[in-house]
């Protein structure tokens, strides 16, 4: 289900495959995926300084298919179809959008 508009963990993963420069340092990027506060059963990843792509993608591969704990309890178990936002670990942020990817990942392409 989108919330928001913030991509797909799997349209992610996709993107990010796509970059051929996956030892590129980025200044800004994400790092620590976990459960969404905003939306439990969504992920968020926190924003992170001076990253690879490659750590960029091994974080979204990380989550598929593991399970985080919900900021009021619960477990949820991310997948491919699993919303993904941009936002430190115990606040709301931003989803994390096609533009704001290309954004993050524009010094690589």
């Amino acid at each position: 289900m989108r919330y928001e508009d913030g991509m797909l963990l799997g349209e992610v993963i996709k993107r990010l495959e796509e970059i051929e420069n996956k030892a590129a340092v980025l200044p800004l990027g994400f790092a620590r995926p976990h459960s969404y506060r905003g939306y439990y059963e969504c992920l968020a990843f926190e924003p992170a300084r001076t990253v690879m792509v490659a750590n960029l993608l091994a974080s979204a591969k990380e989550a598929v298919g593991k399970t985080y704990e919900g900021w009021k309890g619960g477990e949820f178990k991310m997948d491919l179809d699993t919303e993904c936002f941009w936002a430190f670990v115990g606040d709301t942020g931003v989803p994390l959008t096609a533009s704001l990817l290309y954004v993050l990942t524009h010094d690589a392409l």
